[in-house]
């Protein structure tokens, strides 16, 4: 499937194709840019990039008489079009940048909760009279805890080096 964008639970409708019968899907994201005049990608192996999955692990814990959960990133899975065959990159290899919590999700509107970002450089804040421990640049890979609400439902968006975005909905059992 070819697309410009795709719902945040493409994941689970994917699965759910897949274990009706003998399809395969491969999700495959068009450049946005390719759209716009002076900005299209002139290699055509810039085109089109494969759309990473996210691979969460879901962990509940009890803090009193309420139920927090964290979410650890542990990787995402993408299809390698040389070889045809879907890798796996872990979360720690360098191919994530950035990943974002929606602690709340409500099917509509991604709510950024909690941030995690991968700087390859550290930022020179000393300059402007900040310190900053040097941990807080890499990727943090488990998100902080945080108490089931009213959807019920998290939302997890991940994007890689290169620019491109997926997300994974995940249902929290209560």
């Amino acid at each position: 499937m070819l697309g410009w964008a795709f719902e945040a639970n493409v994941g689970e409708v994917k699965s759910a194709l897949e274990k009706r019968g003998k399809v395969k899907v491969e999700l495959i994201m068009i450049r946005p840019d390719t759209l716009a005049e002076g900005l299209k990608a002139t290699q055509p192996e810039m085109l089109f990039s494969p759309l990473a999955l996210p691979d969460i692990e879901i962990k509940t814990e009890k803090n009193g008489k309420e139920k927090q959960v964290r979410v650890t990133l542990k990787g995402v899975a993408l299809f390698d079009r040389k070889h045809r065959r879907t890798e796996y990159k872990h979360a720690g290899s360098g191919y994530v940048s950035a990943w974002y919590l929606d602690e709340d999700y409500d099917g509509d509107c991604f709510v950024d909760c909690q941030m995690f970002f991968d700087f390859r450089k550290k930022p020179a804040l000393s300059k402007l009279g900040v310190e900053v421990p040097d941990d807080e640049f890499t990727l943090k890979l488990t998100s902080d805890p945080f108490p089931v609400r009213g959807y019920k439902r998290i939302a997890v968006k991940v994007v890689d080096v290169y620019g491109n975005e997926s997300v994974v909905v995940r249902d929290l059992a209560t």
